[in-house]
């Protein structure tokens, strides 16, 4: 099984949505995804070295989407609001 991990900027108060994001995953895909407190306003989803999504321009991919990510193909990017989720690989449980 591939390392998830949602790295998150604690001094901007993210943490939050890192844990709702990390306990969808838990829920939805069985994945227990690692929370790594960071800085300058990051917040990004990894499997392994590749991000799948990751907050832009303030806007945040919200955990149904992270969790949803997964399911609409690989190999393409995908801009919502905002933000950008990646399909660089499968996800695999």
């Amino acid at each position: 099984m591939q390392e998830v991990s949602i790295t998150y900027c604690a001094p901007c108060g993210y943490e939050k949505r890192a844990r709702e994001a990390a306990a969808e995953l838990v829920q939805k895909l069985a994945l227990s995804p690692e929370l790594v407190p960071g800085k300058g306003g990051v917040f990004r989803v990894a499997v392994g070295d590749h991000v799948v999504a990751t907050r832009s321009k303030g806007y945040f991919p919200s955990a149904e989407q992270i969790v949803r990510s997964r399911q609409i193909g690989v190999g393409a990017e995908v801009c919502l609001g905002g933000f950008a989720i990646f399909h660089a690989l499968p996800w695999r449980a």
